[in-house]
């Protein structure tokens, strides 16, 4: 038998090659798993990202860990800045009011050395700003900053001398902006994760990350709940995630797109709820009929795990019918502990596995549930 290409021109033969070329590619396109990481601000999604980068990508260098320095920096500057500018939003009186111009004066990215290191700790220990971060649902301060104060005296050695950890780099925050991409493979399945802004002015580019997702992985925190948005002083954070979980887990187009969510932050939870009630008649959660933690009576961990299971059923109650694939994954994560997270992604990668070999045709759907 002659060869086929024989008869053909060169023209032919580039695009028949062009073409198989084309076919490969999509191939190989198809093969990859792509998770979409959504969620509201602040709801830790961006703290998974860096964990799923550890944990099943390239490990961060200590190159790349003293990229975060200036951002370190803006969190521990701005966020005691916050709090100080709050004792006078709330009427709190400093015992050290000498403290306050400091602060206020001072640049975000001014680096922390052992003087100003001296000085944060005599801010921390002061009882006005004790109560006023006993009352920061009533303001806007990101919670890493108690970590960093907590960690001062390795962070304040200057900027030279500074060297951050990953727990240092997990902690900080800093608000995403547009489609953040990381590229792993766990047990030599090629995965791709798409982490998207979650600020309100965000939220119309998560339609461009769509394209071919297996799973979306969306991601709320469960501790906020007698706190604010940062966009909207009168918006409950979580109602507002309910309200864009309910959205998203419910779109048509997403009928042949696994759901994981995860309830983020029980850590903080768990502390929180020991000091505010997780119901307040006339404010919050009147239907919650667990037992009150705040009550120095009450078995704790009976009184957290009844908030976890309200909590479960309060956002799979806006899940409508899902057909094709099955149930909502749902687990309970702290984002900034690496042995949850590793254990937590090992139990959910079987059924994203299973999700792709059903949309390239390899299983059916009643073999996901």
């Amino acid at each position: 038998m002659g060869n086929c290409f024989g008869s053909m021109t060169q023209e032919e033969k580039l695009s028949a090659a062009i073409d198989k070329q084309n076919r490969m590619d999509m191939s190989r396109e198809n093969q990859k798993i792509k998770i979409l990481l959504l969620g509201t601000g602040e709801s830790g999604k961006s703290t998974i990202f860096k964990q799923v980068k550890k944990l099943f990508g390239e490990d961060f260098t200590q190159e790349e860990l003293n990229g975060w320095k200036t951002r370190i920096y803006n969190n521990i500057n701005q966020q005691l800045r916050n709090i100080v500018q709050a004792t006078s939003d709330l009427g709190i009186t400093l015992d050290s009011e000498d403290l306050r111009e400091v602060f206020e004066s001072r640049p975000n990215d001014a680096p922390v050395d052992d003087k100003h290191g001296q000085v944060i700790k005599e801010l921390w220990s002061d009882k006005g700003i004790q109560e006023a971060w006993e009352r920061r649902a009533e303001y806007q301060v990101f919670d890493c900053i108690e970590y960093y104060v907590n960690e001062i005296d390795r962070i304040a050695v200057g900027k030279e001398n500074y060297a951050p950890t990953f727990q240092d780099v997990v902690h900080a925050r800093v608000r995403t902006s547009g489609i953040v991409t990381a590229k792993f493979k766990m047990n030599g399945t090629p995965f791709e994760m798409y982490d998207v802004g979650g600020q309100r002015s965000e939220r119309k580019k998560w339609l461009n990350g769509f394209d071919n997702v297996t799973t979306v992985l969306f991601v709320a925190a469960i501790n906020e709940y007698d706190q604010k948005l940062f966009e909207d002083s009168r918006t409950d954070r979580i109602e507002e995630a309910l309200r864009v979980w309910m959205d998203i887990v419910n779109r048509d187009a997403f009928q042949d797109v696994g759901f994981v969510l995860f309830l983020n932050k029980i850590d903080l939870l768990e502390e929180k709820l020991q000091q505010f009630p997780f119901r307040v008649d006339g404010v919050r959660n009147e239907d919650f009929e667990g037992p009150d933690a705040s009550d120095p009576s009450v078995n704790k961990l009976e009184a957290f795990e009844a908030v976890k299971d309200y909590m479960q059923r309060k956002f799979m109650s806006v899940v409508e019918l899902r057909s094709g694939l099955g149930q909502v994954k749902i687990y309970f994560t702290c984002a900034t502990d690496s042995d949850n997270m590793n254990t937590v992604f090992n139990a959910c990668k079987d059924q994203i596995l299973r999700i792709n070999l059903f949309k390239t045709g390899f299983a059916a759907p009643t073999h996901l549930n």
